[in-house]
Formats: C-alpha cells, structure tokens, sequence
C-alpha cells in the first residue's frame, strides 16, 4: 500500500468513526503520515527520480520495467542472486511479457541513459566502478547501484 492509499484510508476511518477516540486516532495517524519526509514515503517515485536524473528516458519499454527491477531488489535484495532466472521472470509476468524481452528492454533503456546521462551525474552514482573496456554498466550493476541509492535515500 503507498502513501497515498495510507492517507486516503486515514481520512475514511477519521469520517466513519463513531467515537471520539476513534476519530482522534485516525486524525493522528494522517498527521503522521503527511508530516513525513518525502524520501520515506515512496521508492518508486524515488526511483524514477534518480532514473530521471540518470538520462533513462520515460517514453521507451524498458523505464517501466528498470523502475520494477529496482524497486524489487530494494525490497527484496537478493533478487540480485537470481536476476535471470527470478527478477526477469517476475517482471515477465507483471508486464505479461517474456523475460527475454525484459532483458533486453532494461538493457536498452540503460544504453540510452549512458548516451544521454551528463558525465558528472555519472560519476556520481558509479564512479570508478564500471569497466572501461565496456563502457557501460551491466543490466545487474545499473540495477544494483540504483538500489542501493534508493535504499540510502530512504533510510535517511
């Protein structure tokens, strides 16, 4: 359940309250959850932030499911063990594809941020950790390195 969902339900619970108590419960559970900061409510929208930023732009097949593959080794880490055989095939099934083509749709989006992502930017978020005879990040290194920025980015 996201954030938004958390405060809707909130509000309902604070209109269909019969007692006094209840409201005031539902009514601090929603000041609690608008008064967090915007980095805990939500890894997606963190992540396609920092996709964003990376250069992977939204309009091509592979955003949306770079955005799953991230927020799923966020969650669940060692997705990162399994990522052929476990990640691609979930994604699959999300997007009702094959995992061959969520492969190769991830591996695309990433050539385009590479080609578009600004040199600085890049250097901030990989480094000196991709090999210079490859030029770019493997599908499991864009994928790990971005959740593992998500996963700082929530803890502060």
């Amino acid at each position: 359940m996201n954030t938004t969902e958390k405060k809707l339900n909130a509000v309902i619970a604070c209109l269909m309250a019969e007692s006094m108590a209840d409201q005031e419960r539902a009514r601090r559970v929603l000041r609690e959850l608008m008064t967090a900061p915007p980095a805990q409510m939500d890894a997606e929208s963190e992540t396609r932030r920092v996709l964003l930023e990376l250069g992977v732009p939204e309009h091509i097949k592979g955003h949306p499911r770079l955005v799953c593959a991230v927020c799923a080794v966020v969650e669940k880490p060692d997705f990162l063990n399994a990522i052929t055989k476990e990640l691609y095939t979930m994604i699959a099934e999300t997007f009702h594809d094959k995992p061959s083509r969520v492969e190769r749709s991830i591996r695309h989006a990433i050539e385009c941020a590479w080609d578009r992502c600004d040199l600085d930017v890049r250097m901030h978020y990989f480094g000196n950790t991709i090999s210079p005879v490859k030029c770019k990040p493997t599908n499991s290194e864009f994928i790990a390195r971005v959740a593992n920025e998500i996963r700082h980015r929530l803890a502060e």
